[in-house]
């Protein structure tokens, strides 16, 4: 019986085939054919244009008797999620709006599947989406700072993916932006992580509850069977302390593909966030890069929260210390950065610059004469740092150790000095007892200040 249930609906929809109209008030009526190859040049490659087109159409069956069957069956199959005739999909959670949709836009994404892809197969999807009970989605980040030759795993269900230089090759499910042009995705790198939203259908909310969406009835969860949870943020610092530039995420949004019956959320849907505050350059990532960026991951998700809490403000520092933002500006970054981490609980204010280069030096040289060179450039560091905040300029070069370095350069080579810092505290799994270390001894795990 169960296996007769699509075969009833696609009947049914493949009827409603005969009666429809599709049509928009202002460009008037449009040939089922005309409207089915639109709909599928969207789907092949991206063309938002062709997209908001699509959206004005309004889909209408013409034989009230099929509707009504339709919709009484939808009512039957769906009886136990639906609440004054309507339901409260996952799509919900996943792109916000009208908490509860009416049982037409089910019966219209219904019949805009079956228009685009054939009644049996709408019908399929329909049951399908049911038996399944979650939605599955997936997290897009266009990122600056890396570039991939090809698609790489990063976990199961998490993947970095390489985008054409070729606008015409560019996927489908980028967003629809009003402000952006495709040039905008050209040979860029994406971050594709696929998310789970459950159930597909929750019970309707109790009469004296008000529903609140993400939080009220829908669990979402990273589609993935070899990790639990997985932290954007965390993995960036990871690529970003592998690569030459700081990785972040320029655009963010949300897809759910386009023949999910359950997909009762309003308008474009991406939901998407742009950030103008990234790198313009990007490094080139080998496959073994990556390895080990995903090996840095396992390490930072990790660590303890009071260490996770202590790095917070120096990675994120130094992370930005690489934007180009003038070297005046990423000395004072890279200066707050190596401040919070080599001055971190030191109570008293004196000596600041002594023990900024001390503990520096200490922490980071293995010999005396490592030492000696390190405490020397330490103190140039913390020299830039405090001419570029109280005097808004920095010497063109600088002497270290006897050697003549163009500012650039100098502040090149002193992130990359701090970055050795950050490794050390990932690799050993602990925050620095500066007390111990100043006094020559074994480091041992500091209590959170």
């Amino acid at each position: 019986m169960e296996s007769e249930k699509p075969r009833i609906l696609a009947a049914l929809l493949g009827e409603a085939m005969n009666s429809i109209t599709i049509s928009h008030s202002r460009s008037g009526p449009i040939h089922p054919g005309s409207y089915r190859q639109m709909v599928r040049r969207y789907r092949s490659r991206y063309d938002p244009n062709l997209r908001f087109q699509i959206l004005i159409y309004d889909i209408e069956i013409q034989n009230a008797s099929i509707a009504e069957a339709i919709v009484n069956l939808l009512r039957s199959e769906l009886k136990e999620v639906i609440s004054d005739d309507k339901i409260y999909s996952a799509s919900f959670a996943i792109f916000g709006g009208v908490a509860g949709s009416p049982l037409e836009r089910v019966l219209k994404s219904l019949m805009h599947e079956a228009i685009v892809s054939g009644p049996e197969n709408a019908a399929r999807s329909f049951y399908t989406s049911i038996a399944r009970g979650h939605l599955i989605f997936q997290n897009y980040y266009l990122l600056s700072g890396i570039k991939v030759a090809k698609e790489v795993q990063v976990f199961e269900g998490i993947s970095l993916i390489p985008l054409s230089n070729n606008g015409a090759d560019l996927p489908h499910y980028l967003p629809s932006t009003f402000n952006l042009s495709s040039t905008e995705f050209l040979s860029k790198t994406l971050l594709r992580v696929d998310v789970s939203v459950s159930p597909t259908l929750r019970e309707p909310p109790k009469a004296d509850a008000p529903f609140l969406g993400l939080d009220d009835g829908f669990h979402i969860a990273v589609h993935s069977t070899e990790v639990e949870e997985f932290y954007p943020e965390r993995f960036f610092q990871a690529l970003t302390l592998v690569g030459e530039q700081p990785v972040q995420a320029a655009m963010r949004w949300r897809h759910l593909s386009d023949d999910e019956i359950f997909d009762l959320s309003m308008g474009t849907g991406s939901g998407y966030s742009y950030s103008s505050r990234t790198s313009a350059t990007s490094t080139d990532f080998s496959e073994a890069q990556i390895g080990q960026a995903i090996d840095l991951y396992r390490k930072i998700i990790g660590l303890p929260q009071d260490v996770l809490d202590h790095l917070q403000i120096p990675i994120d520092r130094w992370m930005k210390s690489m934007m180009p933002d003038g070297y005046e500006d990423n000395m004072i970054d890279l200066g707050i950065a190596m401040e919070s981490f080599f001055l971190s609980g030191l109570r008293e204010r004196d000596q600041l610059s002594f023990r900024f280069r001390l503990r520096g030096s200490l922490y980071l040289g293995q010999t005396l004469e490592q030492r000696g060179m390190l405490i020397r450039e330490f103190r140039e560091i913390y020299g830039c740092r405090s001419s570029a905040v109280h005097e808004g300029k920095l010497p063109d070069h600088v002497s270290v150790n006897g050697e003549n370095v163009h500012i650039r350069e100098f502040i090149k080579r002193s992130q990359n000095l701090f970055k050795q810092s950050l490794l050390k505290v990932i690799d050993s799994g602990e925050w620095p007892d500066w007390t111990t270390i100043e006094l020559g001894g074994e480091q041992v795990a500091d209590a959170p200040c």
